[in-house]
Formats: C-alpha cells, structure tokens, sequence
C-alpha cells in the first residue's frame, strides 16, 4: 500500500516545486546590465535611447516599477498616448500604488478615452493578475499537504476520505485557475488608426475607426480577433493592435 501512495506525493511535490519554479516574479531577479545601461541614458536624457533598452528588457520578463513609470514619461513625450497608459497601468499593476490613477483619468478624459472608469471590478481583475502567480504557490501547498495528511490518516488506518475529495475538488480550482493566466482581461490599444469591425473578419462592416490608449475589457477571442464593447455594442479588433495588461 504504502508503493502505491508515494508516487501520488510525488508527482504533487513535483507539480508544487515546479510551480514555484515558473512563476518566480520577474522583479526579484536581479539587475542585468542593460538594465544599469537604460538608467544612465535616462538619466543623460538620453530618452529614446533608455526606452529601447527598457523594451528589451521587458521582452525579457524583466522589469521594475520605476522601469514602467520612465517608459511612460517617454512615450508621452513622444505623444504615444496607447503605449503611456499601457506602461502607467502596468505601474499600477505591479505596485497598487492608486496615485498613478490620477494620471490616467487626465489623459484618457484629454484624449476623449473609452475604459478608464475605475470600477471594482476592473480593480479587482487587476489585483487578481497581480497576485496570480502566488495563488497558483499557495493552492499549489495547500494540495501538498492534504495529501501528505491523507497518507498519514491512512498509515494509521483511518480513511482520508475527506483529504481526498479536498484534494480532487483543489486539482479542479486549480487546472481553472492555470487558464485563467492565459486569458487577458484588459487590453489597450497601442497604435492610432485601428478598424473596429462588427464581426471577426476584414471582409465585416466597419463599426468605428479609432486611435490608441482606449482600454477594453475582453469578452471573447476568435483566432486573431478580439471581440470588445464599443459604445454600448459588439465589436471586433485584430489582437496585434492591442496590448495585454499584464505583467
């Protein structure tokens, strides 16, 4: 009996420590070089020359907040309005810190912006995109040690029916709850001069044209297409022309 329950530990020991291996969070790893190197050209006033630094190092999964507020300072600079609120909002994300909201309600009311309403629910979406990856940690324990209890229950010849079924029922949260880091809530538009379509195809009606830094909560995706709320009704837009809120 006890062959048959310690390969179960195993492969829960496994799932755990290799979780905690995939999502370590990108901020603690440590500065790089280039990191160091986009810091000095900033501060030489050096913008342009920083932000593409920052870029690549967020192509990397690294990044820190301070990173995102100077990528924002240049965007806006360079008027790139779509990619200053992504970056403020990806600030937003990373820290919790509401000053920066300020910020993003004068720009999106200066250029007429969709999305920025600041509701709870948004802000709860936001805050559970942040605290994902230490969920997955922490349902990822807790399975680990109902397991190790059932083991025990049943050396001492009890029936760990209860620690089962708790164990089976977390599987399920859980294999939910991996998805759910594969679907965006958020997107915002990054470029100007983008077609809304009312249906998932180049060939459908054009709803609206629109330009960059409205923010849209997904409703579904169909292939390359992401189907969103414009004015109160269904519309389309194709997924390389917005970027995901998510760090």
């Amino acid at each position: 009996m006890k062959k048959m329950q310690w390969p179960v530990l195993k492969i829960i020991m496994v799932l755990f420590l290799a979780t905690g291996a995939f999502f370590t969070p990108a901020h603690s790893q440590v500065f790089n070089y280039r990191l160091q190197k986009a810091d000095s050209l900033f501060a030489a006033k050096q913008f342009t020359q920083s932000l593409a630094h920052y870029e690549e190092i967020f192509t990397q999964g690294q990044y820190t907040p301070a990173m995102f507020l100077k990528m924002a300072f240049v965007e806006e600079g360079l008027n790139e309005i779509g990619k200053t609120l992504y970056y403020l909002n990806l600030y937003h994300l990373a820290t919790g810190d509401d000053a920066v909201l300020a910020k993003m309600e004068q720009l999106s009311k200066k250029h007429k912006l969709q999305g920025y309403t600041f509701d709870e629910t948004s802000q709860v979406a936001l805050i559970y995109q942040k605290y994902h990856d230490k969920v997955s940690m922490a349902i990822g324990a807790l399975m680990l040690l109902l397991v190790s209890l059932a083991v025990f229950l049943k050396r001492r010849g009890h029936k760990p029916i209860a620690a089962v079924a708790t164990v089976l029922f977390l599987a399920v949260v859980f294999g939910f709850h991996l998805s759910m880091k594969e679907t965006d809530t958020q997107v915002i538009v990054a470029e100007n001069h983008n077609y809304l379509m009312a249906g998932p195809s180049g060939a459908a009606d054009v709803v609206d044209v629109i330009d960059g830094g409205h923010r849209f909560e997904i409703e579904k995706r169909y292939d390359i297409w992401v189907q969103v709320r414009w004015n109160g009704r269904t519309a389309f837009i194709r997924d390389h022309q917005v970027l995901p809120v998510r760090l």
